[in-house]
């Protein structure tokens, strides 16, 4: 393909270009004839652009392929894992729940032993006020006790006094 070539062939004024045109025009009309002249000018560079973009597409669609076949892969990976990762979590859970309630448990026992103690301090304290409470009365009854005696020794010794200041006849 020359530069003469394509000119003359582009030129329709020019007979070798009438020549070339007739006869691309009588093969298959003036659709024919662009490609055929599209193809003499840029044949072997649409040839290469071609195999270019074919051997890009088919690296896409490998490498498409590719991607597709790991991430199957992964999904089918994740999904194998997921119910051991899941029983892990369940048997994680259940164990943190467990420490937990025995954390609680402990606490619990701790405080009601802390109560128990509290209840038995303040009961031993009522019972030794109430003790003493039952001595203090046990002191007034003896101390009304004696008062009632010192009374009577006081009321006898009144009445001694007035019988011996009564004249006697």
């Amino acid at each position: 393909m020359t530069a003469n070539t394509t000119a003359q062939e582009l030129n329709p004024a020019s007979p070798a270009s009438n020549a070339t045109g007739n006869a691309l025009g009588s093969a298959d009309g003036s659709g024919a004839s662009v490609d055929q002249i599209r193809n003499i000018m840029f044949g072997s560079q649409m040839e290469a652009y071609e195999n270019r973009f074919n051997s890009l597409e088919d690296r896409i669609l490998k490498e498409l392929a590719l991607q597709r076949e790991e991430t199957s892969r992964r999904f089918d990976s994740a999904r194998e894992e997921l119910p051991a990762e899941r029983n892990q979590r369940t048997e994680e859970t259940a164990r943190d729940r467990l420490a937990q309630e025995q954390q609680l448990n402990q606490e619990v026992d701790t405080l009601n032993a802390d109560i128990e103690k509290r209840f038995q301090e303040l009961l031993k304290l009522l019972n030794k006020r109430a003790d003493r409470l039952s001595d203090d009365k046990t002191n007034r009854r003896d101390l009304a006790r004696l008062l009632s005696k010192v009374a009577d020794q006081l009321n006898y010794d009144s009445k001694a006094a007035a019988a011996s200041a009564k004249p006697k006849k």
